[in-house]
């Protein structure tokens, strides 16, 4: 299990002082004037089930604003899973399911899509305007899972299902589903092959009126040079 903490903090009206840093760990007040920073705190475990290590895995992430942890929290960002490495009788199949929340019971003060908008940070919580923290997004609920045929270490075949949908409340909502069909196959020691085709159906009335789809593809070659040993 592990935790971490993350804070945004300085700027204008709020200087980089080393008391304004340590204010970041403990002054939680709502006021735009007194608050010191926007601070996400994390919490993820993962959990062999005892008598089926070798079956069943748990695990989770977990996100939550201003407070000191999302252990007890009832607004957190959470993204749980369970991980069947294998199945009885297919040893070579795993299999994984997700589910994912960032539709957060927080009060109408934090504003829509909380986890990723502050009132001083008006950025959030971003690495040049892409979205850290989960694949969810703002004010969004989703499943997806993956379905793994291993051949050998190095062929396989994968199929991924995803699904996301977007509250009303946060610019009028939406969702998307996607289906994908990945592979690899080792042609040679040296050489391999792997393809990948998505199918991605998504309706966002912000966007688009009707609901849009598109198909992705890609064939890649993968040559590993064996390199002289040089004593």
């Amino acid at each position: 299990m592990g935790f971490s903490f993350t804070a945004m903090f300085g700027g204008p009206g709020y200087p980089f002082t080393s008391a304004n840093f340590l204010k970041t760990f403990y002054s939680h007040t709502a006021t735009l004037a007194n608050n010191p920073a926007k601070r996400l705190s994390d919490f993820n475990f993962s959990y062999h089930v005892p008598g089926l290590r070798n079956w069943l895995v748990l695990y989770t992430d977990s996100l939550v604003i201003d407070e000191y942890s999302p252990l007890g929290s009832n607004r957190p960002v959470i993204n749980p899973g369970i991980y069947l490495p294998k199945l009885p009788k297919i040893p070579k199949l795993d299999l994984r399911f997700e589910g994912a929340t960032s539709d957060l019971n927080v009060p109408d003060h934090f504003g829509s899509g909380a986890v990723y908008f502050d009132a001083r940070f008006h950025s959030g919580y971003t690495n040049n305007g892409n979205l850290m923290g989960s694949w969810i997004g703002r004010r969004g609920r989703g499943e997806q899972a993956w379905a793994t045929y291993w051949f050998s270490p190095r062929d396989m075949v994968q199929m991924e299902y995803r699904h996301n949908s977007v509250d009303k409340g946060f610019l009028q909502g939406g969702n998307y589903q996607d289906i994908a069909l990945h592979g690899s196959v080792n042609l040679l020691h040296d050489l391999g092959l792997s393809g990948y085709v998505q199918y991605e159906s998504w309706n966002f009335p912000v966007l688009s009126l009707s609901r849009k789809s598109n198909v992705t593809s890609s064939v890649q070659l993968t040559f590993w040079p064996k390199l002289r040993n040089q004593n």
